[in-house]
């Protein structure tokens, strides 16, 4: 099928410090592809 592209803005930034936030907990790395 087609991937969904997430266009709002405050949700991918409340996802991305989530995510970030929890790779801190459990000590893992974070690998962002900007591309």
């Amino acid at each position: 099928g087609k991937p969904v592209r997430i266009q709002n803005k405050s949700f991918i930034d409340y996802i991305l410090t989530l995510s970030l936030e929890v790779a801190i907990d459990y000590d893992l790395p974070v690998q962002i592809h900007t591309g």
